[in-house]
C-alpha cells in the first residue's frame, strides 16, 4: 500500500475516533454513517474507540514501512 494512502486512511480514522468519542451527538445525526445500525450514543463511542484502535494498529504498520 503507498504510504500517502496508508497515513491518509490513519488520519481519517484518528479524527472519526475522536468525533465518536468527545461528540457523539453530532456524528448521531449522520444517518448514512450508520446505514445497518441504529445510532445510539454506547454504538457511536463504541466505534469510536474501535477507529481509534485501527488507526494505532495501521499507524504501526506505517512506521514498519517506513523503517523496512
Amino acid at each position: 500500500m503507498n504510504l500517502f494512502t496508508l497515513s491518509l486512511i490513519v488520519q481519517l480514522c484518528v479524527i472519526y475516533g475522536m468525533t465518536g468519542i468527545f461528540w457523539p451527538d453530532k456524528l448521531k445525526d449522520c444517518t448514512i454513517l450508520w446505514f445497518p445500525f441504529f445510532p445510539t450514543l454506547r454504538t457511536i463511542r463504541h466505534t469510536g474507540v474501535a477507529a481509534l484502535l485501527v488507526s494505532c494498529t495501521l499507524f504501526v504498520v506505517l512506521i514498519a514501512q517506513i523503517r523496512g
